[in-house]
């Protein structure tokens, strides 16, 4: 488990997009913070992803955290407003805005082999640029949405094998 009262910079050199960056935190079932932002570092619209690399960290003494690139080459504003969850094995699983001119919501989570992505709906413009993201009892995930000036809330849920999208309000 990690504790203590430690204050580490972990991303030099990153920035947020204008006001619009995004960042969330999710804590595993160990304690450890896992961290997901907008990153508009080398003038490129991605999504990152922080870990605390335990072992390294035992071993240095210090905190050594491991920085991920999710998505990359998204538009203008992409993670604007991002969401994080961590399920029952202790993953990741995040949702997010694609961007300006792809505006979809886009869900992504990793496992073993790496971060895996997926659009979720489409078809409005900046559809997804707020989401909420909760995994459910069997870690799948459930994700509530809207557009940017939009009226209404939709939701998906994954059953395992297919998403599903309805309008809510």
């Amino acid at each position: 488990s990690h504790s203590g009262a430690n204050v580490d910079q972990v991303t030099p050199g990153f920035y947020f997009r204008q006001s619009y960056g995004g960042i969330g935190l999710a804590l595993d079932s160990q304690d450890l913070p896992h961290i997901v932002y907008q990153n508009y570092s080398d003038n490129n619209n991605k999504i990152s992803y922080l870990r605390l690399n335990v072992t390294a960290t035992q071993s240095t003494g210090s905190n050594v955290w491991i920085t991920e690139t999710i998505d990359q080459s998204l538009g203008k504003y992409a993670g604007s407003r991002i969401s994080i969850d961590i399920d029952s094995q202790d993953r990741p699983h995040i949702s997010y805005y694609s961007g300006n001119n792809i505006d979809t919501i886009k869900y992504a989570f990793r496992n073993d082999t790496g971060w895996h992505n997926y659009t979720v709906d489409s078809g409005y413009e900046k559809l997804g640029f707020y989401s909420s993201l909760k995994i459910d009892s069997t870690d799948n995930p459930q994700i509530v949405y809207s557009r940017y000036a939009g009226n209404n809330f939709k939701y998906a849920m994954y059953d395992g094998s297919s998403w599903y999208t309805e309008n809510i309000g």
